[in-house]
């Protein structure tokens, strides 16, 4: 029938800033395409905006644009593939495309204390109160 009952699970330990993309995706993206194809078709996707694709150094870094046209064409990729292989039938087909390198951006504040909502706004309270006291 087609479904398993046991997943297929690998681990990959992500490293900065060789790892740029992450594709998560459904049995009918990968039915009849390679993994490096979908890799092949996300990244030529992905620097499409020339505006606001610059990370801090100045370099190329996906945009959430181009990562959203990336995901859009490796799910019609998928498509045309199953059209020709099945004709109008086709599986789910379900992409998501995570660009890794806007996390690894914003892991540069690691070393900062994560605050809760409520100390945010206890914070902004006692600015807000210590200037209209004048201090």
């Amino acid at each position: 029938i087609g479904v398993l009952a046991t997943p297929v699970v690998t681990t990959h330990v992500l490293q900065s800033p060789q790892d740029e993309i992450l594709i998560l995706a459904t049995d009918g993206v990968w039915e009849f395409m390679s993994s490096q194809e979908a890799v092949d078709i996300v990244t030529s996707h992905l620097h499409n905006d020339e505006d606001d694709n610059k990370d801090a150094s100045g370099g190329e870094a996906p945009s959430v644009g181009g990562a959203a046209r990336a995901c859009q064409a490796l799910i019609e990729a998928a498509a045309n593939k199953w059209h020709k292989e099945e004709g109008d039938y086709r599986d789910d087909i379900t992409a998501l495309v995570i660009c890794l390198q806007q996390l690894w951006d914003s892991g540069d504040n690691s070393d900062k204390k994560t605050e809760s909502p409520n100390v945010k706004r206890q914070k902004v309270e006692k600015a807000q109160g210590d200037t209209e006291k004048g201090e």
